[in-house]
Order: structure tokens, then C-alpha cells, then sequence
């Protein structure tokens, strides 16, 4: 169960471990700057899989920010909802994704943004899509979704922190936008 607890790293074929709290974290896509302090912007984000699938983001105003004990006292990344995106173009294989997520109370999404989704100009949806124009978090069909350990196809808005996960056929994407 999700309650449970697992260890990432314990997961067979683990294909991408982004933690907020536990990654190295850079303020530069050149990760030539460490993203240390409060609101420090997150210009890369090191994958702690083993795989090498680091997520980055080459322009300065589409960086989310660190923030430091933010939940439970752990770091969080702070997305703006609009332009804030970490990206990875190598090849990946999602089945089953995990995320810990919140969304700011009365914010809507101005595109189809989402928590797991593919590189901009990609053909498919991947994972918790964002509706246009609204607050809610759309799996896609053929995806079973959970919040929270409870199954759900779409579901509202995600305004206190929730375990939001997904199962899927496994699939080979050409990278993967958080």
C-alpha cells in the first residue's frame, strides 16, 4: 500500500528518483552552482536512480524555486504553474510514476502542464496532465490513478499535499518535463 512506505532505490527497473529533499540540486543547467538556500532557483535537478536521467532547465525564468522546509520540514520545488519546467530528453520507460504534489489554492493551469508529461512538441501524454483553464489533474485514458491510495480517474484540485500515483503499460517516452 502506499502507506507503507518503500525505499525508491529498492524498485526494480527504477527509471528516474527525483527528490526534492534527497537530490542535488543546481541553480544553473550547467550544474556548475549549487541551489542551496531558500529560493534558490533550480536550473537542474540530479536523478538519484543511478540512470543519469538529471532534469534541467537552460532558461533562468522558467526555473522553479528551492524552498526549504516547506513540508514536514523537508525542501520542496516551487513551479509557478506557467512557465516553470525541468526537462530530461533521454529515453525513458514509464509503467508506474509516484508523485508528492500540492497546487496553490485558486491557481488554474494556462496549458496542458502537468506534474509527469512528455517534452514540449511530444505526441503523447504521460502522466497527471493539467487541464486547460482549470484547477484539476487529468490522468489520460488507459491509466489507472490513485490520490492518496484511493483510485480515481479525475480528480479536484490538489490543494493540500497528496500521493498522487499512476499505472500504465509500461512505455518508452523521449523524455520525460516535471
Amino acid at each position: 500500500s502506499w502507506q507503507t512506505g518503500v525505499a525508491p532505490d529498492s524498485i526494480s527497473g527504477l527509471q528516474l528518483w527525483l527528490d526534492a529533499e534527497l537530490s542535488t540540486k543546481w541553480q544553473d543547467s550547467a550544474r556548475t552552482t549549487l541551489a542551496t538556500a531558500d529560493n534558490d532557483p533550480v536550473g537542474a535537478w540530479d536523478d538519484l536512480s543511478g540512470n543519469g536521467n538529471h532534469v534541467i532547465q537552460a532558461t533562468a525564468n522558467n526555473r522553479p524555486s528551492l524552498q526549504l522546509a516547506e513540508q514536514n520540514s523537508l525542501s520542496v520545488l516551487r513551479f509557478d504553474g506557467d512557465s516553470d519546467v525541468l526537462v530530461n530528453t533521454s529515453s525513458v520507460t514509464v509503467g508506474t510514476a509516484f508523485a508528492v504534489a500540492k497546487q496553490r489554492t485558486g491557481t488554474t493551469f494556462a496549458g496542458y502542464e502537468g506534474i509527469l508529461t512528455e517534452p514540449p512538441g511530444a505526441a503523447s501524454l504521460m502522466m497527471f496532465l493539467g487541464d486547460v483553464g482549470s484547477s484539476n489533474l487529468w490522468s489520460g485514458s488507459g491509466l489507472a490513478t490513485w490520490v492518496d491510495g484511493v483510485s480515481t480517474f479525475s480528480f479536484a484540485p490538489i490543494t493540500t499535499t497528496h500521493v498522487v500515483s499512476g499505472t500504465r503499460s509500461p512505455t518508452s517516452y523521449g523524455g520525460v518535463q516535471v
